[in-house]
């Protein structure tokens, strides 16, 4: 599935829902596109063959003018 969100207030378009995904991996590059500092950033523990970068909880906002939530992924 592919869709739409608001991610911390910035329209992000064609995102790949994978369901049987054990790793959620945003690159560096949208990262920095989405304005946000690296202080926000939690160290990660379980997960140590991509870069050992940490982790972080977006706001996100899925929905359509009648029906929408918004919820700290």
């Amino acid at each position: 599935m592919v869709m739409l969100a608001a991610i911390t207030g910035f329209e992000v378009k064609r995102i790949l829902v994978d369901s049987g995904s054990a790793v959620e991996v945003l690159t560096w590059e949208v990262y920095q596109k989405l304005g946000l500092k690296e202080q926000v950033l939690k160290k990660a523990s379980l997960l140590y063959n991509f870069a050992n970068q940490g982790c972080i909880t977006l706001l996100v906002t899925l929905g359509d003018s009648e029906r929408t939530i918004t919820e700290y992924v």
